[in-house]
């Protein structure tokens, strides 16, 4: 009697080929495809994929497998974007962009976070505003790297918390009317200490 189970994929997507094939004007092909992060709901319409050596997403039909929507933050030296979060208001849609990297607010990197709103029926995004890890938690930039953001699914509350991947040890940051605000900062002395 074996214990292996068979397992088949149900669809192979080839993103680097569906960039080339969307219809949005800003898309292109992307380096690294790192997380892929399901809207939330029993049914995503929609799925968004970020890649960590790039500094864009995209959003895929999760049904055609169809690149609808591309953005990101060109602008931003240093920039890689490594997770991200969808988050709701009502029926207004946003995307939040997790920088491990990037120079904000003029810092000489550390990363931070970049908030969008998206209009999922014209598929545009439009950025509301970005935060700096470190000038928001007053460390050198050589201290923090954001790495990953999540929420409890059920809450409403628009309270996010963000690892980070050096000193800096996490963050909750509340998104509520297209704003972002540090809420506490999680040291490793905190954590180690109790």
């Amino acid at each position: 009697m074996s214990d292996t189970i068979s397992h088949t994929w149900q669809d192979e997507i080839d993103i680097f080929e569906a960039a080339l094939q969307s219809r949005h004007p800003d898309c292109f092909p992307a380096t690294t495809p790192h997380m892929v992060i399901p809207q939330p709901g029993d049914s995503p319409a929609y799925v968004a994929v970020t890649y960590t050596s790039d500094k864009f997403v995209h959003i895929l039909d999760a049904t055609t497998h169809e690149i609808l929507l591309c953005f990101g933050v060109p602008d931003v030296e240093y920039a890689t974007i490594h997770d991200g979060v969808w988050h709701r208001e009502g029926t207004t849609w946003f995307f939040v962009l997790v920088d491990m990297t990037g120079r904000i607010h003029g810092a000489q990197g550390g990363g931070g976070l970049h908030l969008f709103q998206l209009d999922l029926v014209e598929f545009t995004a439009t950025r509301l505003s970005s935060w700096s890890a470190p000038v928001s938690l007053s460390m050198q930039s050589s201290q923090t790297k954001p790495i990953s953001i999540g929420t409890n699914p059920a809450s409403t509350t628009g309270v996010f918390y963000v690892t980070d991947a050096f000193f800096g040890g996490g963050y909750f940051v509340s998104i509520r009317n297209g704003d972002m605000q540090l809420v506490h900062h999680v040291t490793n002395a905190t954590l180690v200490n109790g």
